[in-house]
């Protein structure tokens, strides 16, 4: 058999030469990922790059990209070196991307993005459990003196369209009743913008509800922040330019009920953003329209599962029980490195799930990367 070639991308210039292959190799994994592909980390590194510095590992066999691994490394407080995925928090997936038949060389690829020393802390957010870069780690980590953790992070709910699993989630909220209440009041339609002017309107209007929706649970939604409407923009619109979007929009009688900002890859539909109207939240009107995007995907045949992405909120469990657990995986060198791991690894997530010492955090948070819009 021909011997791998491996190299190392540390420049924007190689990366940028690398995309076309990259892109093919996305384009042939077995369960396709709307963050696996260049696509999304382009936009991504254009909001969020400053101060990072790409590691993107590959192999080649015969000429052909068969395996890549797309890290970064940042600098945090205190000069920690931070090796990451591209996309860090902001993904929902984390992983190799590796060609069919080539997945017995997962765990050299790993092994080529770590094995230089300039990091301090490696910290590897949302592995699927079970995944070529999750089997990976283990094998790199037990060949390493490294201190290690690996802990479970959330679920990622995934609802099979192939199927008619979704109707529970009617069953369950009574959606019927509800829609059939609203149709009683006017012509209740889903409409999706498919020009440039109509994207934009309605990009506006989700953020607009998603604001206005944050704002009456006492939050500060993200979406107030410049910079980061700047990137959720940019990436819709380069989702638009692909054919990838679908921004539906739940209208009655011309009035906006509710809409959602989805992208729709290779037959997997990602939900990511959502915002109703607070006048008619007693008639669930996101769920609402997740029903009518539901039904108009299965009728066009265009995608076989719902995505709802990571987390655990209430409605993504009313449409399905089935979901991929994913992992964080994090590994350190030095004391300045173990600092970091305790921070980032222990006493974030303690936060984060005590809403009583994050919540005024994160409001200080938002206003002032409000009052700074460079700073996402």
């Amino acid at each position: 058999m021909t011997p791998i070639e491996w190299f190392v991308a540390e420049t924007e210039e190689a990366w940028l030469e690398l995309e076309p292959e990259w892109r093919a190799l996305a384009a042939c994994l077995g369960d396709p990922s709307l963050f696996a592909t260049p696509e999304w980390h382009r936009v991504w590194w254009r909001h969020f790059g400053r101060g990072r510095s790409p590691r993107l590992a590959g192999a080649r066999r015969d000429g052909a990209l068969i395996g890549l691994a797309p890290l970064c490394t940042k600098t945090g407080l205190g000069g920690v070196r931070i090796r990451e995925w591209l996309g860090s928090e902001e993904a929902d997936w984390g992983g190799l991307l590796v060609a069919p038949g080539a997945e017995p060389m997962a765990p050299d690829l790993l092994g080529v993005a770590l094995r230089d020393r300039r990091w301090d802390l490696v910290d590897l957010w949302c592995v699927p459990s079970g995944s070529e870069a999750r089997v990976a780690w283990g094998s790199v980590i037990e060949r390493s003196p490294l201190r290690h953790r690996e802990a479970p992070q959330c679920q990622n709910p995934v609802l099979s369209l192939r199927t008619d699993e979704w109707m529970q989630g009617v069953r369950r909220e009574q959606l019927g009743r509800k829609r059939r209440a609203l149709e009683r009041q006017g012509a209740l339609r889903l409409v999706l913008p498919d020009d440039g002017p109509g994207v934009a309107a309605a990009l506006g209007d989700l953020r607009r509800l998603h604001v206005e929706r944050w704002r009456q649970a006492g939050e500060i939604s993200r979406l107030t922040v410049p910079a980061y409407w700047d990137w959720v923009r940019d990436l819709a619109l380069e989702a638009f330019r692909l054919g990838w979007l679908y921004l539906p929009r739940l209208e009655l009688d011309g009035r906006l009920v509710a809409t959602g900002l989805f992208v729709l890859y290779r037959r997997r539909l990602f939900q990511w953003f959502n915002g109703h109207a607070l006048e008619f939240a007693r008639h669930s009107p996101f769920l609402l329209l997740q029903l009518a995007v539901i039904e108009h995907v299965r009728a066009a045949d265009c995608a076989d599962c719902l995505d709802f992405g990571r987390g655990d909120e209430w409605y993504k469990s009313r449409w399905t029980d089935k979901a991929t657990s994913l992992e964080r995986l994090m590994a350190w060198r030095h004391v300045r490195g173990h600092a970091a791991q305790v921070w980032r690894g222990r006493i974030r997530p303690w936060a984060w799930s005590n809403p009583r010492w994050s919540r005024p955090v994160r409001r200080v948070k938002r206003v002032l990367r409000r009052l700074a819009p460079g700073v996402a």
